[in-house]
């Protein structure tokens, strides 16, 4: 699942679980353990969404190609 997200987030600035989670067609709640696993191993990095609302978007903190 990790190399699905890293290979999705490679093809994005940036992106909110909801869009990861569709993009990659895995179930939501998955993605989001492990969108937070990886945030504290410092794989990826979030913020909250420009514009106010409570969601964040997350997006690779190191910018390596994954290999497929």
């Amino acid at each position: 699942m990790r190399e699905d997200l890293e290979r999705y987030l490679s093809t994005k600035t940036e992106a909110t679980a909801n869009a990861i989670a569709t993009g990659t067609g895995l179930p939501h709640l998955d993605v989001k353990k492990e969108l937070n696993r990886m945030l504290g191993e410092a794989i990826v990095e979030r913020a909250k969404r420009a514009g106010g609302g409570n969601e964040y978007v997350y997006w690779l903190a190191r910018r390596s190609p994954v290999q497929t």
